[in-house]
C-alpha cells in the first residue's frame, strides 16, 4: 500500500504542477470573443474559495459544531488582532505573487516560466541568511550557482543579434522575466517570514490559513479596484469567465493543498523528481499543444542543468531547502532528508526510503543502470556513479527532444 501511495503522490504532484501553468498560460493566450477575464478578479475569487475551504476544514476538525468554529475564529482571529495582523505582510506578498503569476504566464511559455521560477530557491536562501541567520555550506552555494547558470542559459537568446533586436517578443520576455524574478523574491521572503512566525507560535495551521486567505481576499479586492476599475465598471466582475477560467481558479484554490497532502505520503526525493518531470512535460506540452515554445540548444542545456540540480538536491547532495511553503499542512524538516531515510556522517553509507528505489528504477529503465534494487531499502552508490547516471538520463531526454524538434521542423 505504501508504494501505491508514493506512486499516487508522484502522479498528483506532477499533474497539478504541470496543469496549473499550462492551463493558466492557455487561458491568457486563447482567442476569446469579447473581453478576456481579469486576472485580478480570478485572484480574488480564488482567495474567497480558500476561505471557504479552510473554514470547512475547521468544521470537520470541530465535529461540525458551528458554535465551536465560531468561538475558535473569534478567539484566534478577532480577539488576537496583533497576531492576526502579523499575517498581513505575507498575505500582501502572496497577493502580489498571484497577480504576477498571471502576468508572467501571459508573456512567457509554461516551460520557461517553470525553469525560471526555480530561482525562488536562491531567494529563499538569501532571506534565510538575513532573517534566520542560517549558514550556507559550500555544497549549497555550488548548487545555487549551478541553478542560476541554468536559468541564465534558458533566458539567453540563441539567435544572432537577438539581444539587440528589442522587438515586441523580446520586450515581452523581459517583462515576463522581471515578473518571475519579483515573484521569486516575494516567495523567498514570505516563506522565511512564515517559518519564523510558525516557530514562535503554536496556533492551528488552519487558523493561520484562514488569516492568510482573509487578508489575501481584502488586499486582492484593493489591487483589483486600483488596477481594473474602469474595466469593472464597463464589463463587470465576471467578464470573460468560461470553463477554462474556472479551472484556473479551481487549481489556484485547491492545488497547493492537494500537493501538500500528497507530499505526506512522499518525501523530498519524490518532490524533486516530480518537479523535474513536470518541467519536461511542460516543455513537451508547450511545443506540441500550445505551440508557443521553440526549444533551442541553450534552452535544453539550461533546463537540463536546473533539473540536474533538483535531482541532486532530492538525494541530499545539494541540500537547497531553506524554508516553508504557504499551505501549512506538513511542516518540512530542517534538512532535505526524506521520510524514513537515514543520513550518517560523511564517508559512511547512505540509506533512503523505498521512494529512492522508485526513482532509481526509472533511471534504470532509461539508461539500463544496475543501481536500483527491488528491496524497499537500497544502498546508495558513490556520488560520481550517480552523477554519471543522472547526466546520461538527462542527455537521453535532451536528445529525444532535440531530435523530435529537428524532425518536425524538416517535416514542416
Amino acid at each position: 500500500m505504501s508504494i501505491i501511495l508514493k506512486y499516487a503522490s508522484l502522479l498528483f504532484i506532477v499533474v497539478q504542477t504541470t496543469t496549473m501553468v499550462l492551463v493558466l498560460r492557455f487561458s491568457r493566450t486563447q482567442t476569446v470573443e469579447g473581453p478576456r477575464y481579469l486576472s485580478s478578479s480570478a485572484v480574488v475569487t480564488a482567495e474567497f474559495f480558500k476561505i471557504l475551504v479552510c473554514v470547512a476544514v475547521l468544521f470537520w476538525e470541530n465535529g461540525f459544531s458551528a458554535s465551536q468554529v465560531a468561538k475558535q475564529l473569534y478567539c484566534n482571529v478577532w480577539a488576537q488582532k496583533r497576531e492576526t495582523f502579523k499575517m498581513l505582510v505575507p498575505a500582501g506578498l502572496y497577493t502580489l505573487q498571484n497577480n504576477l503569476l498571471f502576468f508572467a504566464l501571459s508573456l512567457l511559455d509554461a516551460a520557461t516560466y517553470q525553469v525560471t521560477y526555480q530561482l525562488k530557491i536562491l531567494t529563499t536562501a538569501m532571506f534565510s541568511i538575513l532573517i534566520l541567520k542560517r549558514r550556507i555550506s559550500k555544497q549549497q552555494w555550488l548548487g545555487l550557482v549551478v541553478l542560476v547558470v541554468g536559468v541564465i542559459l534558458v533566458q539567453t537568446p540563441s539567435k544572432p543579434g537577438a539581444q539587440k533586436a528589442m522587438d515586441v517578443a523580446t520586450v515581452s520576455q523581459f517583462l515576463g522575466l522581471l515578473a518571475v524574478l519579483t515573484s521569486c523574491l516575494s516567495s523567498g521572503f514570505s516563506g522565511i517570514y512564515l517559518e519564523k512566525l510558525l516557530k514562535e507560535t503554536t496556533w492551528s495551521l488552519w487558523i493561520r490559513n484562514v488569516q492568510l486567505a482573509i487578508f489575501g481576499f481584502l488586499l486582492g479586492i484593493l489591487a483589483m479596484l486600483l488596477a481594473d476599475w474602469n474595466a469593472l465598471l464597463a464589463e463587470g466582475f465576471f467578464q470573460g469567465y468560461n470553463s477554462v477560467t474556472w479551472t484556473v481558479i479551481f487549481l489556484q484554490t485547491f492545488g497547493g493543498l492537494i500537493v501538500s497532502l500528497a507530499v505526506r505520503y512522499a518525501d523530498s526525493i519524490l518532490k524533486g523528481f516530480a518537479t523535474s518531470v513536470s518541467i519536461v512535460l511542460s516543455t513537451f506540452c508547450s511545443y506540441f499543444l500550445l505551440g508557443d515554445l521553440l526549444p533551442t540548444g541553450r534552452f535544453f542545456m539550461g533546463a537540463g542543468t536546473v533539473i540536474f540540480v533538483l535531482l541532486l538536491n532530492s538525494y541530499g547532495y545539494f541540500p537547497l531547502y531553506f524554508g516553508n511553503s504557504r499551505t501549512f499542512v506538513r511542516k518540512w524538516p530542517s534538512t532535505t532528508a526524506g521520510v524514513g531515510s537515514t543520513h550518517r556522517a560523511a564517508g559512511s553509507s547512505r540509506k533512503t526510503s523505498s521512494s529512492a528505489s522508485l526513482v532509481l528504477s526509472f533511471v534504470k529503465l532509461v539508461v539500463g543502470s544496475p543501481l536500483a534494487s527491488n528491496n524497499s531499502t537500497v544502498l546508495m552508490p558513490e556520488l560520481n556513479q550517480k552523477v554519471v547516471t543522472l547526466v546520461l538520463c538527462l542527455g537521453c531526454i535532451q536528445s529525444i527532444l532535440s531530435d523530435t524538434t529537428v524532425a518536425l521542423q524538416f517535416g514542416a
